[in-house]
């Protein structure tokens, strides 16, 4: 093989070495980028769930509040009309 084929194959071989090294490191950035992203999407979802279970959590207790306050107006109701049979 003439030295000037050799000089050329030498150079070749280094350029695609560069290359696949270029390569390898956008790869494993873009990996790491893809794993971050799976990250926040999972923290994301956790912050929904637990949003979720605090809205739930919420209805109910306002629920149970409104029962609370139509009872108490029953019983209101209740004492009103003996106070009124009382001062009759």
């Amino acid at each position: 093989m003439p030295e000037r084929s050799k000089i050329s194959a030498i150079e070749e071989v280094s350029e695609l070495k560069k290359l696949l090294q270029k390569e390898s490191l956008l790869r494993r950035a873009a990996e790491e980028e893809v794993n971050s992203l799976k990250s926040q999407l999972a923290q994301s979802k956790r912050s929904e769930a637990s949003g979720n279970s605090e809205i739930i959590k919420l209805r109910k207790m306002l629920e149970d509040e409104a029962c609370q306050k139509e009872k108490l107006e029953g019983e209101i109701a209740i004492l009103h009309s003996q106070l009124l049979q009382i001062s009759i």
